[in-house]
């Protein structure tokens, strides 16, 4: 089996690189032209997966207490646990334990927003001053926001406020520096004004807005926000580490939920099923603006160069997505091969904001590690014709 037709089995990557699909073909054929069954190959996969993980703990030890990571491939999954939850204590992660994910809330909410539209209770293409006088942005629209377009700022930094009281103040404050909507500016800002417009739209505290269409719809039951009592990541009594939805005190769009890979696997599910909302609909995370691979709602979209540039690697395909949170953790999604990975970890900085740069090249490196094992796995599930679907959850 050559590259080219090894690629047209296993791949819908635009610009694959080459060096990386031939060390996968070659380390498959070892096996697809022997007497090997589709579980004893994904038990190979699982071992090398498992030996991987245990190394990415031991050499960042220094930075990483622990973590939890999933490789999902068309209904068949793969859960590596280990290591501790917090610094200095002997308290396992476990299948329950909740990590702050920090940015990739923000992934939550544009799931939000575009069901939201779908039924027809929000339009996206409303000017701000339409749906409230709360906040005053001049000819900007919800999509802008979605969008990240031009540079909309406060007056001071939300988290150099004294209490939850001027920073709203504050947040109402905000206003267009640069109208140029051409700009794609990565902000926070956007998103926590929209959890506000929501609310006023809607009636309701934005957690029972996403509890109502997002959370319990789909049985995602181990999504909280910090005001539940949380374990797992995070040095802050269970609240999140972002400073502003700290500061604020007040459950937003753009950071501050908690979630265990359980719920992650639960929702990839949901996605990859069109049931929720429709394969076009999810698309919409994957347009970017081509100079920076970011998208709607500050997600990560596919780019030529893969994780030199993005969070999402190169052997997948146009259509997919991935969400970072500063704390650590990462998710990713593949439309068209419906993959799904997570990472998601403990870092052992008292303040994330002092997050060592070793740590990137930490999580790009395992997640190349989990993007090649997914391959593996659409390469196999096609060579064995409707395999039985696998799924472990092991212990490192």
């Amino acid at each position: 089996m050559n590259d080219e037709l090894f690629l047209k089995i296993i791949s819908n990557s635009p610009n694959p690189n080459l060096e990386q699909l031939k060390k996968i073909r070659l380390e498959l054929q070892k096996y697809i032209n022997k007497d090997y069954s589709f579980n004893s190959v994904m038990e190979i996969i699982l071992k090398e997966l498992k030996e991987q993980s245990e190394q990415i703990l031991y050499n960042y030890k220094q930075i990483v207490s622990g973590l939890s990571s999933s490789v999902f491939v068309n209904g068949h999954y793969i859960n590596i646990i280990g290591g501790n939850k917090k610094r200095g204590v002997q308290d396992k992660i476990d299948e329950q334990t909740l990590f702050d994910i920090a940015s990739i809330t923000k992934m939550y909410m544009g799931l939000l927003i575009m069901k939201l539209k779908e039924m027809g209770l929000i339009d996206t293409a409303k000017k701000i001053n339409e749906l409230t006088k709360t906040f005053s942005l001049p000819n900007y629209s919800v999509d802008d926001l979605i969008h990240m377009r031009g540079i909309i700022v406060t007056p001071i930094r939300l988290d150099r406020c004294e209490n939850s009281k001027q920073a709203l103040n504050i947040l109402k404050k905000t206003y267009v520096e640069d109208e140029n909507k051409s700009i794609y500016t990565y902000t926070d800002i956007g998103l926590i004004i929209l959890t506000y417009i929501l609310e006023e739209i809607m009636n309701m505290k934005y957690s029972e807005i996403l509890d109502k269409y997002l959370l319990s719809p789909l049985g995602l039951s181990a999504t909280y926000h910090p005001n539940f009592n949380v374990t797992g990541n995070g040095r802050k009594d269970n609240k999140p580490n972002d400073p502003k939805a700290n500061i604020l005190k007040h459950e937003n769009g753009s950071a501050g939920l908690f979630i265990n890979s359980n719920d992650l696997i639960l929702l990839s599910k949901h996605l990859f099923d069109g049931k929720y909302l429709s394969l076009e609909t999810l698309k919409q995370f994957c347009w970017n603006n081509e100079s920076n691979s970011k998208g709607i709602f500050g997600c990560y979209t596919y780019h030529k160069q893969g994780l030199e540039k993005t969070y999402v690697p190169g052997l997948y395909s146009k259509d997919s997505f991935a969400f970072e949170g500063y704390t650590g953790s990462v998710v990713v999604f593949d439309l068209i091969n419906k993959i799904h990975n997570n990472i998601l970890v403990n870092t052992m900085f008292e303040n994330t904001l002092e997050k060592h740069p070793l740590y990137n090249r930490a999580l790009r490196s395992y997640q190349e590690v989990l993007s090649e094992a997914s391959i593996k796995i659409c390469a196999l599930e096609k060579i064995f014709e409707e395999p039985q679907s696998f799924v472990k959850k092991i212990k490192i």
